[in-house]
Parts: structure tokens; C-alpha cells; sequence
């Protein structure tokens, strides 16, 4: 009965570690997840700055263009 009950025990032990290393991947995987959407969230805002910049950019060459033309007439 000994030899069975140590077989119990490391088969618990086997799924314990199973689990626990199961839980450590899950969490770094979250962890991951959770920094690439930080990044992503950063990005965004990024990029909507430069396309408003972008954006304000082209409205003033245009209108100095507009401008020189009708400094030309």
C-alpha cells in the first residue's frame, strides 16, 4: 500500500506542477496581452495627433496657395 500511496502522491504532485505551470504561462500571457494593448492605446493616439497635424498642414498650404493666387490677380 505504501508503493501506491506514493504513486497517488507524485501523480497529485505531477498535476500541481501542471497546473502551476500552467498558471505561469496564462499570467505572462495576460501580462503580454495587457502591455501590447498599452502599446496599442499609445500608438493610436499617436497617430491621430500626426494625421490632425497632417490634416492642419495641408488646410494651410492650401490656403496660402489660394492666397498667393489671389495676390497674383
Amino acid at each position: 500500500m505504501d508503493k501506491l500511496a506514493k504513486q497517488k502522491s507524485n501523480a497529485n504532485a505531477g498535476i500541481s506542477d501542471v497546473v502551476s505551470i500552467f498558471r505561469n504561462e496564462w499570467d505572462a500571457a495576460m501580462l503580454e496581452s495587457f502591455t501590447i494593448k498599452q502599446n496599442l492605446e499609445i500608438v493610436r493616439k499617436e497617430l491621430s495627433h500626426a494625421l490632425y497635424q497632417h490634416d492642419a498642414a495641408c488646410r494651410t498650404i492650401a490656403r496660402l496657395i489660394k492666397e498667393k493666387e489671389e495676390a497674383k490677380k
